[in-house]
């Protein structure tokens, strides 16, 4: 398998099945962010295709001394706030995506319900601390390319996500107390 900075030569010199591979590599990981942030799966969908669309007409700029996929999280987080700005102007509320996977009847209920719930609890938390959990745990991204795609420092990256996850641990200590259990 080619390395993105291989693929990306391959690319500007005109090898448009490097860009497919591209895509094909990092499709759904753009999707499940545009999906957490955006929540709408149709629209999670379009504003993927944008990304791509971009990447590819902005590739020239890509600096090869970076990785390639932190260059493309920091155009798809972008693209994310474009449109939360864009809808919050006009007043457009997102609605709920539902969760990955395909399962047996039986378990996915209790998944569906377990996997709602943390969503709630990761939408309650502030924005600062929500984007930084989602680029870690959702996309996997490390502390260096969260700075990079959210341009902040390290330390920033390493105290919100300390900070979220406690809120969130919170969170379910009272909803474990709310039910009883």
């Amino acid at each position: 398998m080619s390395d993105d900075l291989t693929l990306v030569r391959q690319v500007l010199v005109g090898d448009l099945d490097a860009f497919d591979t591209l895509v094909l590599r990092y499709k759904d990981r753009v999707y499940r962010l545009m999906l957490r942030m955006i929540g709408n799966p149709e629209d999670a969908k379009d504003l993927t295709q944008e990304v791509f669309i971009k990447v590819y007409r902005n590739l020239q700029r890509f600096d090869s001394s970076r990785r390639f996929s932190t260059w493309l999280y920091r155009i798809a987080f972008n693209r994310c706030l474009d449109e939360l700005r864009k809808r919050d102007r006009m007043g457009a509320v997102p609605t709920d995506g539902e969760p990955p996977g395909n399962e047996s009847a039986e378990s996915i209920v209790l998944k569906r319900e377990e996997y709602r719930s943390l969503m709630n609890r990761i939408d309650d938390l502030p924005e600062h601390y929500r984007r930084v959990f989602l680029l870690k745990y959702l996309d996997d991204l490390s502390y260096a390319e969260i700075a990079h795609v959210l341009g902040i420092t390290v330390d920033d990256v390493k105290n919100r996500l300390y900070r979220a996850r406690k809120k969130l641990r919170e969170q379910e200590t009272l909803r474990k107390a709310g039910n009883g259990a």
